[in-house]
């Protein structure tokens, strides 16, 4: 256990009552210089980009869309704002649940945990 439970649950009521009486600031993180300059030059954020596709590439042979809808997910977050992102994540859950690959991946799993039971 990493925490006591009943100090874990009377921080969060104080804090909820702050947050609820608006007392409590939000303390923004300083931005180091990689953060800055992925968040501020398009070109070093399309590298980054480039990179990571080139790795999923590598790693999944192309054959799994799930790994490129993050990328997608992460870069529309990026670049246009985080309601934007979170809009496209959703959009993007719905869609690969429906994928043939989505399919096939819960049917693996519910024949390797058949498996597991009947040895």
């Amino acid at each position: 256990m990493l925490a006591d439970p009943t100090a874990l649950e009377t921080a969060a009521v104080t804090v909820a009552k702050q947050l609820a009486a608006g007392k409590l600031e939000r303390h923004q993180r300083k931005r180091g210089l990689v953060d800055r300059v992925l968040e501020d030059w398009s070109f070093a954020r399309d590298y980054v980009f480039k990179q990571a596709r080139a790795q999923v590439d590598k790693s999944t042979g192309g054959h799994y869309p799930a790994p490129y809808a993050i990328l997608n997910v992460v870069k529309e977050g990026l670049e246009n704002g985080i309601e934007s992102g979170l809009k496209k994540e959703a959009h993007e859950f719905g869609r690969l649940g429906r994928t043939p690959q989505s399919k096939s991946l819960v049917s693996i799993f519910f024949a390797t945990t058949a498996l597991k039971k009947n040895r």
